[in-house]
């Protein structure tokens, strides 16, 4: 004797009510006004002489200036020296001015817009040196001084200006 099948664990579905879709809004526009037919033949029109416009020229974009080949002007980066002060000497000057007395850093970005101030160009990347690295390197001064480590330049300890407490005497 075979038995029923074994009830399913999952509930049937059922179905409701089917509920047609909503029509589309209507879009309010304002009424056409009526079309008129004519009324009679259209007439040929006799040719009438043509109104004297003003000639213009088309319109053509604004020429861009030129101007003329300048003297080279003697900028800081150029020569070696500006006011009596080598570039090399200003920079650091300017980076010893700014960097964190406790710690020894000055920030990338800082070290980078100070030299541009003492080359005498808005930014770093417009002067000969485009990055730090080449201006360090192109100094003996300021590579004896600084060493860069990502985007911060570390000023280099001088001999004999720090105590270390290694270095003292034993007892």
């Amino acid at each position: 004797p075979e038995s029923e099948p074994a009830p399913s664990p999952v509930a049937p579905i059922r179905l409701g009510p089917r509920v047609a879709p909503l029509p589309p809004r209507a879009v309010m526009r304002p009424p056409r006004p009526p079309v008129r037919p004519p009324t009679s033949a259209p007439q040929p029109v006799a040719p009438q002489p043509a109104a004297q416009l003003p000639i213009s020229t088309p319109s053509l974009p604004p020429k861009p200036t030129i101007l003329p080949p300048q003297p080279e002007e003697a900028t800081p980066e150029t020569p070696s020296t500006s006011n009596g002060i080598t570039w090399d000497t200003d920079i650091n000057e300017r980076w010893s001015s700014r960097v964190d007395q406790t710690t020894g850093i000055l920030n990338g970005t800082r070290a980078a817009a100070e030299a541009a101030r003492a080359l005498g160009v808005p930014k770093l990347s417009s002067s000969r040196y485009k990055t730090l690295q080449a201006l360090l390197s192109s100094s003996t001064l300021l590579s004896a001084t600084w060493s860069r480590e990502g985007n911060t330049l570390h000023i280099k300890a001088r001999q004999g200006s720090e105590s270390n407490s290694d270095s003292q005497p034993v007892s």
